[in-house]
C-alpha cells in the first residue's frame, strides 16, 4: 500500500504532461483518477 503524497504529486505530474499534449480532462481524470477540480487546478 503505496499511496503518499507523492503518489498524487506524480499523478498531478503526469495530468500537467497530458494536459499539454491537449488529451481532454475527461480522460486524464480516467487515467490519473484525479477529479475534475484538481486538474483544473494544474491548468
Amino acid at each position: 500500500m503505496e499511496k503518499k503524497n507523492g503518489s498524487k504529486a506524480e499523478k498531478r505530474k503526469i495530468a500537467k504532461n497530458l494536459l499539454n499534449m491537449g488529451i481532454p480532462i475527461e480522460k486524464i481524470m480516467e487515467a490519473t483518477g484525479l477529479s475534475k477540480e484538481e486538474i483544473e487546478e494544474i491548468e
